[in-house]
């Protein structure tokens, strides 16, 4: 039953002659395939076949990341996620010039702030300042895009640690430099 639904959708959309673009959207009509225009909120005519529309959101959208793991250039190692507010300016430009948007953006400002964290110190990373660098870059890029700002939401800088392991008789406290005696599977660090 679901396919036929499918199939009558699929129908009426394909000869529908009108389409409507909400406040907070702007649409493409894209004629034969090569005249492209802009289409602002209302009612607008598109004729079958000929007529192809691409609606998309003006609003402020929000693309977030996972923590991503950096080495800095004293070769710490730095665990760093952000979100990325933006919303889309010119829809014409932003259809020329990329796609998926979402995950474009989140891969460009991936790429920014490793490229940030590798050429400087980890005293000299301030999360506050990276994110300001981050969104000036990112609103400079020409893919029509407006209201671009990064917020760095986790800033994880790696220390030295300490671990223990229990032993036959308790606690073995053991650092990094610890050497393992793999047959006894025991620390043989200090004690």
């Amino acid at each position: 039953m679901s396919f036929f639904t499918e199939l009558l959708n699929g129908l009426r959309a394909t000869f529908t002659w009108y389409f409507i673009v909400t406040p907070w959207e702007r649409a493409v009509r894209v004629r034969w395939g090569k005249h492209n225009e802009l289409l602002g909120p209302g009612l607008h005519l598109r004729v079958p076949i000929r007529d192809r529309v691409y609606r998309q959101s003006i609003r402020l959208r929000s693309t977030e990341t996972l923590g991503q793991n950096l080495t800095t250039a004293d070769g710490r190692i730095v665990t760093i996620a952000f979100v990325v507010e933006w919303a889309i300016a010119d829809l014409l430009q932003i259809f020329s010039t990329i796609t998926q948007p979402e995950r474009t953006i989140a891969t460009r400002v991936k790429a920014l702030v490793a490229e940030h964290v590798a050429r400087h110190e980890l005293v000299d990373i301030d999360p506050v300042a990276l994110a300001e660098a981050i969104t000036a870059s990112v609103a400079k890029l020409p893919w029509g895009l407006s209201e671009v700002r990064v917020y760095i939401t986790e800033f994880v800088s790696t220390a030295k640690t300490y671990r223990f392991i229990q032993g036959g008789h308790g606690y073995t406290e053991i650092d990094h430099q610890t050497h393992w005696d793999a047959d006894l599977l025991t620390a043989t660090g200090k004690n």
